[in-house]
């Protein structure tokens, strides 16, 4: 099973059962070396409130023991007391 495809179904719906608005993915590789394991970042901007995001992010690390979080970023929104915009990278590692 590729675990790419995994980690991207799971972010998905975790979110969706979490009520985190996920607004844009973006997705880049770099393969293996020799010397070192290939990466996959997940670029992520979503639309949460804290706790649901927070929640959303302890499942995924859960779940895939091999993600890591590079950045992440929660702002306040303008007019909304409760929601955050999210700006996420994970990292995952993998072997080719």
């Amino acid at each position: 099973v590729d675990h790419v495809s995994e980690v991207q179904r799971d972010i998905s719906q975790f979110a969706q059962t979490l009520g985190v608005q996920i607004s844009s993915v973006a997705i880049q590789t770099r393969a293996s070396t020799g010397s070192e394991l290939g990466k996959v970042n997940f670029n992520l901007v979503a639309q949460a409130q804290y706790k649901a995001a927070k929640t959303w992010l302890a499942q995924l690390l859960a779940r895939h023991p091999s993600l890591s979080i590079e950045s992440l970023t929660l702002l306040a929104q303008p007019n909304d007391a409760v929601r955050r915009d999210v700006r996420l990278t994970l990292a995952l590692f993998v072997k080719d």
